[in-house]
């Protein structure tokens, strides 16, 4: 199987929605992740770690086929499918000052 392909470029994510071919052959549209989105994902998330706060970000800003995704749904996908949404949510998040990458 071939990595996603995903093609999120810098500022993509300017109010619109970005469309996201998975390596499992679905499809997903993602929006720009707001503060209200964080704080909504802390809730559903209950924990501190990252992963799982991701993964709750990412089911309140994604479609897959067209259907809202539960967190639940996102940390029982198939871990190709869930790293490819959270590479391009990764996209959201402005570069900090003086960082190489």
């Amino acid at each position: 199987m071939d990595a996603a392909k995903i093609d999120v470029p810098d500022k993509a994510f300017n109010g619109a929605t970005v469309e996201i071919k998975l390596p499992s052959g679905k499809k997903a549209q993602m929006r720009r992740a707001k503060v209200r989105d964080q704080i909504e994902a802390m809730k559903v998330a209950k924990t501190d770690s990252a992963g799982d706060l991701m993964a709750a970000i990412v089911a309140r800003v994604t479609l897959l086929d067209g259907k809202p995704l539960r967190y639940e749904d996102v940390i029982d996908m198939d871990l190709a499918d869930g790293m490819a949404l959270q590479g391009a949510l990764s996209a959201n998040f402005p570069k900090a000052p003086g960082s190489s990458s």
